[in-house]
Order: C-alpha cells, then structure tokens, then sequence
C-alpha cells in the first residue's frame, strides 16, 4: 500500500454523495448521460458515460479509502416515476456489504406528493429527498405543504443554491425550522476568485444561522478541474468555519469528480485540509456528523 493510499484509510469516511445507474434498464432515464449532453457544471461527462456504473465499480474505485458508509443521491433524472430507481438502488443496497443509505427523488410540487413519500419510504434505505430546486425556486409559498410533509416524515431536503440564491433559503429555512436541509457541494461556487469568494463566505455564513441546515463539502473538482489542495482549502476551511465542526460532512461525488482526480487524492486533500483539527473533529466531519444527519 502506497502513503497515499494509507493516509486516505486513516480516517473512517461516510461518502455522502455518490451516484449509481443501470442505463440497460429501460425504466430507468439519466439525462446527464446522455449523448451529446453537456453538464453546466462539470462540462463535457463522456468519460463517465458507462452503460453501468454502481456498487462495484465505486468499491473497486474506493478500496483504499476505508470508506464504512455512503449515500445515494438521486441520478435517475428524467424518470417518469422516482421510485423505480429506488427500488433498484435498495436491491443494491441488500446485495453490497457497505451500507447505503438513499436520497431519493420526488416532485415536490406533485398532487400527489404524499402518496409518492410514502411509496419510497416503503424503501427502507430511504432518508432524504431531492428534486434539484435551487434557492429561488425554493421560496415559494406552494411548497410548504411539501416541506411539512418532509419533516412529519424525518427527510431531509438536499438543494443545491448558489450565493445569490442563499437568501431564499434561508427564509424557507426559517419557515420551517423542523424540516431539515442539506446544502450540496459547498453551495455551488461557480467561480473561484476573490470577489466571489466574498459574496460566497457572507451568503454562507447568514445561512449557517440556521440550526436546520448542514454543509456538505463535495464537488470540490466542479468548476475548479485542475484543483489543487491549496486552491480548494480556503473553500473547505470556509465552510467549516461558518458552519462548524458539527454540520459539516465531506462527500466524494463519485463518479463525476473522477473527472478531476483519483478517488484518494481527492480523500487525502480533505484529510489534508482538516489537519490540524483535532481528532475528534477529524472523525465528526469525516464520519459521525453524516451518520446524524442521514441516521445510519
């Protein structure tokens, strides 16, 4: 075993952000992996574009890295009914001996929306939802019946939002202080500069007033492809300190950041940036503030 695949098994890592998909299966639709589509975020995706990609090929990828726990997050995008691609990801689940948990899919704004809760829930690997709003589509009154339900069902809401879109979130935040939000890749830093780094950091850190929200520090190599430790730092450092050592949690977003580097470079730079935390904060960030949040 190589240093760098020793320092990445250190720690006991939670993945909160993978995807997997089964494109043979015709039920199942993933518009991100279709020819020719091309990713706001992560551009060009056909190096991923593989007929299959799930627990295997992400066990294969990540052995080194002493993962213990994972989550799923919704990659059937397109698919007329979200749970069919939950059914297929807890018959995963049941197979695989890393335990999974599941952020499916659901419309929030669906007639029906309950009956769709309560047919994912029969999942038992199910945790959260997501349904890939962002902050200004969030603040809209016609969703807090959806967001009640999400708390009378203990589901989080994952959303991804950049700065200028944090405002909105943070009212719905603080309309519904029993629903419980997860804000993605570090709240979508679609550039890397000083300026929007400022705007960034006072967004965050006015949502980080929110006790219902958590911070996962993922998508480190979107919109930052040559990344380095010391150009990624500032951002995860960022996020911690406005959030702090108790709702923060990494996230690999595997497959897509393989685009950007090997699965242990990319867990040994999160290692690397939290150093000189102490081991206990180490292992809350890497493991245990993640196992609160999605209750595995």
């Amino acid at each position: 075993m190589t240093n760098e695949t020793a320092r990445a098994a250190d720690l006991p890592f939670f993945d909160t952000h993978i995807h997997f998909w089964h494109r043979r299966n015709p039920e199942l639709s993933y518009a991100f992996l279709k020819p020719g589509y091309v990713s706001a975020a992560a551009g060009n995706t056909d190096l991923i574009k593989s007929p299959t990609y799930d627990f295997d090929g992400y066990r294969a990828e990540s052995r080194f890295a002493n993962v213990v726990k994972a989550v799923h997050v919704q990659a059937a995008i397109g698919t007329a009914d979200p749970v069919l691609e939950t059914a297929w990801l807890q018959q995963e689940a049941d197979r695989i001996s890393l335990p999974l948990a599941i952020v499916a899919g659901a419309p929030l704004l669906a007639a029906d929306l309950e009956g769709i809760l309560e047919r994912q829930l029969a999942y038992a690997n199910v945790r959260g939802i997501r349904d890939r709003l962002d902050g200004a589509e969030l603040d809209n009154r016609a969703l807090d019946p959806a967001l009640r339900l999400l708390a009378r069902y203990n589901l989080s809401l994952e959303v991804g939002c950049t700065w200028q879109q944090m405002p909105e979130l943070a009212k719905v935040a603080g309309r519904h202080p029993a629903t419980r939000f997860v804000l993605v890749h570090m709240g979508l830093p679609v550039a890397r500069d000083a300026e929007y780094f400022a705007h960034w950091s006072l967004q965050l850190r006015a949502l980080a007033r929110f006790d219902n929200i958590s911070c996962k520090i993922s998508g480190l190599g979107l919109w930052d492809p040559l990344w380095t430790i010391e150009s990624i730092r500032p951002w995860v450092m960022e996020c911690i300190s406005a959030f702090g050592t108790s709702r923060c949690f990494f996230a690999s977003n595997w497959p897509i950041d393989r685009q950007y580097s090997s699965f242990d470079s990319l867990i040994n730079a999160m290692r690397e940036c939290i150093s000189e935390f102490t081991r206990q904060e180490q292992e809350a960030l890497f493991l245990h503030n993640a196992e609160k949040a999605y209750r595995m």
